[in-house]
């Protein structure tokens, strides 16, 4: 009964939050509706940044209460097409320039920034003109600041000696950082393959993380509480260097509850630890519930739960060597071959479930299933792995002497190539994926764009158009 009365009131506490943010969020756009496109000022603080050449906002503003602020837009979350150079999360800032509030779209498969905007507890965006820095910065956001400051570190550092818009730069800094901007061309072969999550920090990325970790705590021979305890620390501090995005918060906080579990000597419970980071998340966030990337998080997950289990007993005999030959008479040989069976007999059950539990959301949103998802995930995650390995070895290696990371960035740049090769050739392969909702219903009649603010549009061939 405790339980019960625990988790609804629990439920109730967020709901009300989230109700008081929803409020707040359409008070900020019904003024960007009222007042269209004008020109404004706004005092605030940097709260979030992006990518420069991403599509998406360059970076989310706080509205502060300052008198001269419009009553309706204090508090509110403005988005900023781009952010100053050199701004950081926490700068105290006054920006000049256009409101406005995207048009719903009006063209087949255009992109729905409105909708985004509101998923994202956002009121409008503004197009800047100029900016002033106030001085000082907001002493709440110094997490934040020092994330940014050392993602910029690390996104430098794994590149180092490579061409800063060369193909294997591109790919390091998205299969470890999640950095999407200038990958645009590459992104094709992984979203035809089902591997498109590689390109996200997310639980997948954390997890191999942390299976890193471990292996670096049985190599120097740590016990196994204070081992759990630096796989922890790892864990935080990539999520910490990554920009502390919600993706790598939500896999760090289940990876917390799931790990302590060990420490303090009581038999963990993924189910457990995945319900006990949801209030947690959504109370540090409750837009999240909206948003893909949440919903795929914990479906997945949950499917992973409850089918693992049954396929893994399934295909035991596959895992399993002669019965009657005790292990302890196995040779070396006998013994590598059970292991590379059993781990890729693991990999396959998580790749199966996986795919099970993102399938229908990938189809909803994206309109697009890929069979081809498993086979390349048995192939591609373990080369991620090695990837993720080789770029925090060449970290290391740089802060001794320089040549190193260059010489360990240039190997990775050669594994990611592969990676993309590889994601492309099972691309290639027939009933890879399937298109179920054709982009956008483009036809063979003649398709005429209804353009808004004097965009321009580019013709771009699609079937025999």
């Amino acid at each position: 009964n405790w339980m019960l009365t625990a988790g609804v009131g629990c439920w109730m506490l967020f709901w009300g939050i989230h109700l008081e943010r929803l409020g707040r969020q359409a008070s900020g756009e019904s003024w960007f509706h009222a007042s269209g496109r004008t020109e404004v000022e706004l005092e605030g603080v940097v709260i979030r940044l992006r990518e420069a050449s991403s599509f998406l906002p360059g970076g989310i503003f706080r509205v502060s209460g300052a008198r001269q602020n419009p009553e309706a837009l204090r508090g509110c979350l403005v988005a900023v097409d781009r952010m100053p150079d050199n701004s950081m999360p926490g700068d105290h800032m006054k920006l000049s320039g256009r409101t406005f509030f995207p048009a719903a779209p009006r063209n087949p498969a255009e992109f729905d920034r409105g909708r985004w905007l509101r998923i994202h507890g956002v009121s409008g965006e503004i197009r800047l003109r100029s900016h002033h820095v106030l001085g000082g910065w907001r002493g709440s956001l110094g997490l934040q600041r020092m994330a940014w400051i050392l993602r910029l570190e690390l996104r430098s550092r794994i590149v180092a000696g490579l061409n800063e818009d060369s193909a294997g730069a591109v790919l390091i800094r998205g299969l470890v950082l999640g950095e999407r901007s200038g990958a645009g061309e590459y992104f094709g072969a992984f979203r035809k393959s089902g591997t498109m999550h590689i390109f996200a920090v997310s639980g997948l990325h954390v997890g191999l993380v942390g299976a890193l970790a471990w292996i670096l705590m049985r190599i120097i021979r740590v016990s196994r509480r204070w081992g759990l305890l630096a796989v922890l620390g790892i864990i935080w501090s990539y999520a910490f260097v990554t920009g502390l995005n919600p993706p790598a918060l939500r896999a760090a906080l289940m990876a917390s509850v799931f790990l302590l579990g060990f420490v303090v000597k009581r038999k963990p419970s993924l189910a457990n630890s995945l319900l006990a980071s949801l209030p947690v998340v959504l109370l540090l966030d409750s837009y999240q519930l909206g948003q893909v990337g949440f919903q795929l998080s914990y479906v997945v997950v949950g499917v992973i739960i409850l089918l693992a289990p049954p396929l893994s007993n399934w295909l035991q005999p596959v895992v399993e060597e002669d019965p009657f030959l005790p292990a302890r008479l196995h040779t070396p040989f006998q013994r590598g071959k059970l292991a590379v069976r059993r781990y890729i007999v693991g990999l396959f059950v998580v790749s199966v479930s996986a795919w099970a539990g993102s399938m229908p959301l990938i189809w909803y949103h994206f309109g697009i299933i890929t069979p081809a998802s498993v086979l390349a995930s048995v192939i591609l995650v373990p080369l991620v792995f090695v990837i993720l390995s080789v770029a925090f070895l060449g970290t290391v290696l740089g802060a001794l002497w320089e040549p190193l990371q260059g010489g360990a960035n240039q190997a990775n740049a050669l594994l990611a190539g592969t990676t993309y090769q590889i994601a492309e050739k099972i691309a290639d392969l027939p009933g890879s994926h399937f298109e179920l909702e054709k982009a956008g219903a483009w036809s063979e009649d003649i398709l005429i764009f209804d353009l808004w603010d004097g965009d321009a549009a580019i013709f771009c061939g699609a079937g025999n158009g």
